[in-house]
C-alpha cells in the first residue's frame, strides 16, 4: 500500500462527502486505460459503514439499480436476495471502521506507514467478487481507487443532492469524470437506468429427460441463497457459501441439501449448475417436480426453466412453512456446530 493511498484516505473522510451526498448520488469514472464506465458511490448517509465504492461495470451497475428500486426489498431480514445483490456485486470499497475490522496484513501496511488512527477512521482498501469474501485490493485496483478519491475530492464539494444527474430532451444524463488529454474533466453521459436481470440458465437435456421418465410426481419447496458464513482456512482467502434445499411440502421432508461455492468453480458455473443440481436430487428419489414453489426472485429465475420443460407451475410464494421449518433447524444445527 502506497503512503499516498493513507493520505488520500484521510483526505476523504476529511471531507466526510457522506454528510450530504446519499448513496445514490452516483459519479461516472471511465477508466483511461480500459474505456470501462465504473460508477462511484458515496456511502454513510445513515451514520454507518462510510465508504466510496466503485460499482466496477454494466452488471454491477444494474445491480445497483436493481438494490435502490422499489422492486427490490434490501431488507436482510425479509429477503434473502438483498445480502447476495451486495456480496455478489464486484465492486472496489475504500471504507472507515474500527480497528478490530481489520486484516493483518492492513494494519501491518498502516502500522509502516506510521499512520495513527481512533476509533472508526481506520482505512481498508478491498475489492468484492462474486462468490468471495471481501479482500485487501491489489496495487492496480488501489491506484483506482485512489483516482477515485482524487476525483470525489474534486468535485463533491460543489455538489448538491441533484448535481450528479441532468435531463437533456427526456434523456437522463449522469455527472462523469473522465481523462481527455492527460487532463480529468467533467463530461455528461447517457445514463443507463437498466435493471439487473437474474440469470435463467438451461438445464442439462439428458438430465431433464431422465427425471421426465420418473412415474411419482413430488411438489417442491426450492431455495437457494447465499449463507453469510465464510469458509476458509483464513479471512484473506475464504468464499461464501451458496445453500440449495429441497423440501417436500406436506411431509416436510428434506429431499437435498446442497453446499456449493467457488473453490473449484468460477461464480457464473456455479449459478449456471443450479438447475442441474436439482434435477440430481429429484433423480436421488426417483422422483419428477409436480410443481415448484419458491421464495426469492433469485431461485425462481434459476429454475423457471426447468419449469416450463416440464410444463409444470412454477410458483413465487411470499411464505413457504415446510421450507421455512426445513431452513430453522438447519440454522440451529450449524449454529450448534459453531
Amino acid at each position: 500500500m502506497t503512503p499516498e493511498a493513507y493520505d488520500l484516505a484521510d483526505a476523504l473522510f476529511a471531507l466526510a462527502p457522506w454528510t450530504w451526498l446519499n448513496e445514490d448520488n452516483l459519479i461516472a469514472i471511465r477508466h483511461p486505460e480500459t474505456g470501462r464506465l465504473d460508477h462511484i458511490s458515496i456511502m454513510g448517509a445513515a451514520g454507518n459503514h462510510r465508504c466510496l465504492a466503485i460499482y466496477l461495470g454494466v452488471v454491477a451497475r444494474q445491480r445497483f439499480n436493481l438494490m435502490q428500486s422499489a422492486e427490490c426489498d434490501m431488507d436482510p431480514h425479509g429477503n434473502d436476495d438483498s445480502l447476495a445483490l451486495i456480496l455478489d456485486t464486484p465492486q472496489l470499497q475504500v471504507s472507515f471502521s474500527e480497528r478490530s475490522d481489520l486484516f493483518k496484513s492492513e494494519l501491518a501496511a498502516i502500522k509502516k506507514h506510521g499512520s495513527k488512527y481512533h476509533g472508526e477512521n481506520w482505512p481498508s482498501f478491498r475489492t468484492f467478487s462474486p462468490g468471495h469474501c471481501p479482500i485487501p485490493a491489489n496495487p492496480q485496483e488501489t491506484a483506482w481507487l485512489c483516482t477515485a478519491i482524487r476525483q470525489v475530492l474534486e468535485v463533491a464539494p460543489t455538489l448538491h443532492l441533484s448535481d450528479t444527474y441532468r435531463y437533456d430532451n427526456c434523456i437522463v444524463e449522469i455527472l462523469t469524470r473522465e481523462c481527455i488529454d492527460g487532463i480529468w474533466r467533467t463530461t455528461w453521459e447517457q445514463d443507463d437506468g437498466a435493471l439487473f436481470s437474474y440469470p435463467e440458465p438451461e438445464p442439462n437435456s439428458f438430465l431433464l429427460e431422465k427425471i421426465r421418465q420418473y412415474t411419482r410426481e413430488v411438489p417442491l419447496e426450492v431455495h437457494f441463497q447465499l449463507v453469510p458464513n465464510p469458509v476458509g482456512k483464513s479471512r484473506e482467502t475464504s468464499v461464501y457459501p451458496y445453500l440449495l434445499l429441497v423440501v417436500e411440502p406436506k411431509s416436510h421432508f428434506v429431499l437435498g441439501v446442497a453446499m456449493l461455492g467457488t473453490e473449484k468453480q468460477t461464480y457464473d458455473a456455479l449459478i449456471a449448475s443450479i438447475p442441474d443440481e436439482l434435477l440430481r436430487i429429484c433423480d436421488k428419489h426417483a422422483v419428477r417436480p409436480a410443481s415448484i414453489a419458491v421464495a426469492s426472485q433469485s431461485t425462481y429465475s434459476l429454475l423457471v426453466n426447468i419449469a416450463v420443460d416440464l410444463n409444470i407451475p412454477c410458483d413465487l410464494k411470499k411464505r413457504l412453512p415446510a421450507l421455512d421449518d426445513a431452513l430453522g433447524s438447519l440454522r440451529n444445527f450449524m449454529e450448534g456446530r459453531n
